[in-house]
């Protein structure tokens, strides 16, 4: 996948939510530039899903956790994950992307 993909995280906590957020806040809250969650209960994890433009701004974060090419998370997932959610961005990108 191109530099410019998703990218996704695979967490126990919350900790690279809060540093995007800063980093967001820091380059002018990019309305194309989220952060969404999705939460496996059984395995009790988060997977953090970076849209290609907050990819782009949180790079050396992303390297730093170990970021995947991901396609974005989906919407109609199975009963075992929490459906993904806004986690980080402007409420707009849903609209503008149709989610």
């Amino acid at each position: 996948m191109p530099p410019w993909s998703w990218k996704k995280v695979t967490r126990n906590d919350w900790v690279l939510m809060d540093e995007f957020m800063e980093i967001w806040a820091q380059a002018g809250w990019p309305i194309d530039a989220a952060l969404f969650g999705t939460r496996n209960l059984r395995a009790r994890v988060t997977y953090f899903y970076f849209t290609p433009a907050a990819a782009l701004i949180a790079a050396d974060l992303l390297e730093q956790y170990g970021a995947v090419p991901s396609d974005p998370p989906d919407f109609a997932q199975s009963a075992l994950l929490v459906h993904p959610f806004l986690l980080v961005g402007d409420v707009r990108i849903l609209d503008k992307n149709g989610w």
